[in-house]
């Protein structure tokens, strides 16, 4: 690697953005290349200055039509110019030009989600699922758009298809929160259990599980997680003294 650029990409790493900037634009006398102008780009972008920012990330897709990062950061500067129309336009324009990248698709779908459209933003991710049926992130915002939609059967779908790749606490979590929405309590239970495994301190799950053993009448198990919840500093005075309540409740 030049030894200019990794020192401009030490800077950039650094967030001492003008220092970088100052390389990148030597080199670009040099010679103008994409690469150099998307990170010119970037430069002005982490430096508010979204007008620069976009005249060379422009000049970038000149050079270079298929450098997937100009399109995302072009769009990126409509969103915080407020045009979020403008933002999909550049988008669906990338998509169209190169279908199979999920990387854009992905983008649009987001850009999607933003601005309400959920429909079209499921349309999008699941043809990278076709395309990719292991793509994590698209089963991501699967799961979340189907259970702010209420389709918790379909959200838990997901989330235990992303909880066999990913074993994480709040993917479990939110398996856990589809399942006891869908009205599945036993799943719902084993979700929580296994979110606790990987995060002991995944304070959440705790009052979770106290409410679903309450639920099943049992009043044992139920009081235990309630008590443990109550051990992090988490919770505020009104929601202690709620669950203190229902503790002596169970307890009488």
């Amino acid at each position: 690697m030049n030894e200019d650029i990794k020192k401009a990409l030490d800077y950039f790493q650094k967030m001492e953005y003008e220092k970088a900037l100052e390389i990148f634009e030597k080199l670009l006398q040099e010679e103008e290349n994409a690469g150099l102008l998307n990170n010119i780009g970037t430069c002005y972008f982490k430096l508010g200055n979204l007008d620069k920012a976009l005249e060379f990330y422009q000049r970038g897709l000149k050079a270079d039509r298929e450098l997937k990062q100009l399109y995302k950061n072009i769009s990126d500067i409509y969103v915080e110019k407020g045009d979020v129309m403008s933002a999909i336009g550049i988008l669906q324009d990338a998509v169209s030009a190169m279908p199979d990248e999920d990387y854009l698709r992905y983008a649009l779908a987001k850009l999607y989600i933003k601005d309400c459209h959920q429909d079209i933003a499921v349309d999008e991710l699941q043809k990278i699922l076709d395309h990719n049926p292991d793509n994590l992130e698209a089963k991501y915002e699967l799961a979340k758009i189907y259970y702010d939609e209420g389709s918790y059967e379909e959200a838990a779908e997901y989330y235990e298809s992303i909880s066999e790749k990913l074993e994480n606490a709040d993917i479990f979590f939110w398996l856990g929160e589809s399942y006891a929405a869908a009205g599945n309590l036993d799943k719902a239970i084993f979700a929580y259990l296994r979110s606790i495994s990987k995060n002991e301190m995944y304070y959440p799950s705790y009052k979770k599980l106290g409410l679903c053993y309450m639920a099943q009448d049992d009043k044992v198990s139920a009081a235990e997680f309630f008590e443990d919840y109550l051990k992090f500093d988490t919770p505020d005075v009104k929601e202690r003294e709620e669950i203190e309540k229902i503790l002596e409740k169970l307890k009488s």
